[in-house]
C-alpha cells in the first residue's frame, strides 16, 4: 500500500513537471499574429448592474508592440418603481502604446492608453422615459468614454494554456478562459 501511494505521488510529480515544462516551452514566435476575441463580464456594484462586452481584434507583433481595436458594449438594466428598461451604450476603442510579453507561461499586456469614442445609446423599449434618459446619456457620452477607459488601461496577465495554428487559449486571474481566434 505504501509503495502504491509513493508510486502515485511520483507519477503525479512527473506529470506536473511535464505540464510545467510544456507550458514553459511556449514558442513566442507562434503567438505573433492577429486574433479576434470577445469578452463579457457582469458587474454589480450594489447600486447598478451592467454587462460589459468587448468584441475586438488584437495584433501581437514580433517587436512586442500590440494593437487592439474593437467595440465596447454596455448593457444597463434600469428598474425604478414601476419602470424597467435596458439601455445599451456603444463605444469604439483602439489601444495606443500597447505592449505584450511572454513571461514564463503568462502573456502580459500593458495598455498605456486608449482612444475611446462614444458611438451610440439606445433603449430596448422606446418610451418617454427612455427618450429623456437617452438624451442625458448622449450629452455625457464623451465623459462616460473617459470613465470607462480608466478600467481598460493598465496591465493584465493571463496564463497561456495553448498556442496553435487556430489561436491562443488563456486563463485569466478569475479563472475565466479566453480564446483568441487567429485571423
Amino acid at each position: 500500500m505504501k509503495k502504491t501511494v509513493v508510486n502515485m505521488l511520483a507519477l503525479l510529480a512527473v506529470l506536473l513537471i511535464g505540464v510545467q515544462a510544456q507550458a514553459q516551452n511556449i514558442d513566442e514566435k507562434k503567438m505573433v499574429g492577429t486574433y479576434k476575441f470577445e469578452e463579457a463580464q457582469d458587474v454589480d456594484d450594489g447600486e447598478m448592474k451592467m454587462n460589459i462586452k468587448v468584441s475586438a481584434t488584437i495584433e501581437l507583433k514580433a517587436d512586442h508592440s500590440a494593437t487592439r481595436e474593437g467595440v465596447l458594449e454596455i448593457r444597463m438594466p434600469v428598474e425604478i418603481e414601476d419602470y424597467s428598461n435596458t439601455f445599451i451604450l456603444t463605444f469604439n476603442l483602439k489601444s495606443k502604446g500597447e505592449t505584450w510579453a511572454l513571461e514564463g507561461e503568462n502573456m502580459v499586456n500593458d495598455v498605456k492608453d486608449l482612444d475611446m469614442k462614444f458611438v451610440s445609446a439606445k433603449a430596448e423599449k422606446s418610451d418617454m422615459m427612455a427618450t429623456m434618459m437617452l438624451g442625458e446619456v448622449k450629452r455625457q457620452g464623451a465623459e462616460m468614454a473617459e470613465g470607462f477607459k480608466q478600467f481598460l488601461v493598465g496591465k493584465s496577465t493571463e496564463k497561456v494554456v495553448k498556442v496553435d495554428d487556430k489561436g491562443i487559449t488563456t486563463v485569466g486571474n478569475g479563472g475565466a478562459e479566453m480564446i483568441y481566434v487567429r485571423q
